[in-house]
């Protein structure tokens, strides 16, 4: 007669089997590096950071070109004479296909630099990385209107010294009261035909200076209590309705700048990283953070210039600075 021993062994042998396979699939992988963006400061750290021979995963997010992406042409980086957004930040982003460089097309969604190496999750996935750079850029205030994202990159813009140059001698309007909305209907003034600011308030917020500066441009029009409410085209936009007392009144326009403010990107690094008064990234000048390890670069930084040529610039500096420490 044989006897039959039951044991537990083997139901704990195949639970500990599936806890460390969920954990195995669960981190997806430790890196030298991770770049956390996907506008020109992200990518340019990557490329920087791949041939340098670094371990580096890119995070690219679902919104991959940033806002550069969006604009009509670029002519103002020495060595290219013109190029659609898109194109440019296509090219860039092959260069790094080229690299065969680990590339995550979703969005970070939770950090933790409380721990090294530190923890990056992306969609339920986990990285661990020894350093990391971010380059999460800012994001442009929207009207909100489903017209707007029709005709962005086709006649709505919200960079005036990206796109401006395209409506020489045509007939643009500007949407904002502040200070950047101010400055862009002076830079237009200079270029178009006419220049239609329209005011959602009954005064400006700029400061007084860009007002007096403004009011020495004869095509430049103020409406005030003025809100657009439609943006018409076929294939570009064409035209803008606008709410006035209580009527729709409709502007030929080509071009429609989009000026009411933007934000950085940075809501999730709130509590762990230093910001300024307007939620950007305080860093040195060689983009370190207050957190040994972590830097930050572009226009998620707390500086002046945000500019294309600048950002690529910084996320290639950034990165060189990261990368020898």
């Amino acid at each position: 007669m044989k006897m039959q021993i039951k044991s537990d062994f083997t139901p704990f042998c195949k639970l500990f089997f599936f806890v460390i396979l969920f954990l195995i699939m669960s981190c997806e992988v430790v890196a030298d590096l991770v770049v956390i963006g996907g506008g020109c400061a992200g990518y340019s750290a990557a490329l920087c950071a791949v041939r340098n021979n670094v371990n580096v995963v890119l995070v690219e997010g679902c919104d991959r070109g940033g806002q550069l992406a969006k604009a009509v042409k670029i002519d103002n980086i020495p060595g290219i004479q013109s190029i659609s957004g898109i194109d440019f930040m296509n090219n860039l982003r092959k260069q790094l296909e080229d690299s065969e460089i680990k590339m995550i097309s979703k969005d970070c969604t939770g950090i933790d630099f409380s721990i090294h190496p530190f923890k990056i999750s992306v969609d339920g996935s986990v990285i661990f990385s020894n350093k990391i750079i971010i380059a999460t850029g800012k994001s442009f205030n929207s009207l909100g209107i489903e017209s707007e994202k029709k005709f962005i990159g086709r006649g709505v813009s919200y960079c005036v010294s990206c796109d401006g140059l395209f409506y020489k001698g045509k007939s643009v309007c500007v949407i904002g009261s502040g200070d950047s909305a101010i400055k862009a209907a002076i830079f237009l003034s200079d270029i178009a035909k006419d220049v239609n600011v329209f005011v959602r308030g009954s005064n400006l917020k700029a400061s007084a200076h860009n007002q007096d500066i403004l009011k020495t441009k004869k095509n430049v029009k103020i409406m005030y209590d003025s809100s657009v409410v439609e943006i018409n085209g076929d294939s570009v936009v064409e035209s803008v309705d606008v709410s006035k007392n209580n009527s729709i009144v409709n502007y030929k326009v080509d071009g429609v700048f989009v000026m009411i403010g933007s934000n950085p990107n940075t809501e999730m690094f709130r509590e762990v990283l230093e910001l300024d008064e307007h939620g950007y990234i305080i860093t040195d000048r060689s983009g370190r953070t207050n957190i040994k390890g972590i830097y930050a670069a572009g226009d998620v930084k707390s500086e002046t210039y945000k500019q294309a040529i600048v950002a690529l610039g910084d996320g290639y500096s950034v990165a060189m600075t990261c990368i020898n420490e």
